[in-house]
């Protein structure tokens, strides 16, 4: 079994993988995610402030060609935002916290 993008990441110090550039399509699978979670439970979540226009932004930031990818993307996003924002483990927290600060706010 072969892993050619995993070991190059892993051969990276800390600071370094931290410092990767996130796609715009991954962003926006993030807020797509966090407003379909608000969307489908309402009065349980709370739409996070700008998230739906984050969503929309990074959405038209990433272009046609990247629509499938955050369809894919987002019910994934949307659970481990669920797990976060519940509590429910130390590693969906720390993963949508990373992506999160790393997707705030669309560049001009």
């Amino acid at each position: 079994m072969r892993y050619p993008v995993l070991f190059p990441l892993l051969a990276l110090p800390l600071p370094a993988i931290a410092a990767i550039e996130r796609h715009p399509a991954q962003c926006a699978a993030l807020w797509s995610g966090v407003v379909a979670l608000a969307d489908a439970n309402p009065g349980i979540f709370e739409e996070m402030p700008n998230a739906r226009q984050l969503a929309e932004d990074f959405t038209r930031m990433a272009g046609p060609k990247a629509e499938e990818r955050i369809a894919h993307e987002t019910p994934d996003y949307a659970l481990i935002a669920k797990a976060a924002l519940l509590q429910k483990d130390r590693l969906s927290r720390e993963i949508f916290d990373e992506i999160a600060e790393d997707c705030a706010w669309v560049e001009d």
